[in-house]
Parts: structure tokens; sequence; C-alpha cells
């Protein structure tokens, strides 16, 4: 019973947070936001994608890690789905793609190259 009191104050507490930004920065501009966090933070993989490309260098790269990644990232394209968000698709459906591009490059060097996983 403790805990649901918790989730409930925080999800009362978040509401709050939710009408003052809101109401001072406008939904408009909170889209904005959202559709520029999406943009910089998948943008950011972008590099790493080329360098792999141009390189066919996945020594350094964890294949746990990226498996476990774009496997997040799939969760990320189903959720935005379910509550209909737009930056969060888009972001994360590009992600997946610069994602799978290094992940195939990993396995095709693991497999030809017999690179260590």
């Amino acid at each position: 019973m403790r805990h649901e009191n918790y989730f409930l104050q925080y999800n009362y507490n978040i509401n709050i947070i939710k009408k003052e930004v809101n109401g001072k920065l406008g939904e408009k501009n909170m889209e904005i936001i959202g559709f520029l966090a999406a943009f910089t933070t998948t943008i950011a993989f972008l590099p790493q994608t080329l360098k792999t490309i141009i390189n066919r260098n996945t020594e350094g790269l964890s294949l746990v890690m990226y498996l476990t990644f774009t496997l997040g990232v799939l969760m990320w394209i189903v959720y935005a789905i379910y509550i209909r968000d737009l930056a969060i698709l888009l972001a994360n459906l590009f992600t997946f793609i610069f994602s799978i591009i290094i992940l195939c490059v990993k396995f095709y060097n693991v497999k030809i190259n017999h690179e260590k996983i």
C-alpha cells in the first residue's frame, strides 16, 4: 500500500510540473523541444555508423551491447506507436536503422573475419 501512495504522489507531482511547463513554454514549444531532443540524440549515432560503413572495423564494439541496445530501441518504437508520439517514433526509427547497419557489419566481421565477440 505504501508503494502505491508513492506512485500516486509521483504522478500527481509530474502532472503539476507538466501544467507549469506547458503554461510557461506552451505545448507547441514543448513539442519543438521534443523534436530537437530526438534529432540531436539520433544524429549522434551517424558518425559511428558512417565510420563503421567506411572502415568495416567493429573490433572495439560489443556485440552484446549493440544487440541489447537495438532491442531497447525496438521497444521504444513500439512504445512510441502506442502513445502516438511522432518525435519518439522518428528518432528511434532512424536510430534502429543505424544500429542495424552497425550490427550487420559486426555480424559479418565475426563470421567472415573471425572477429572476437
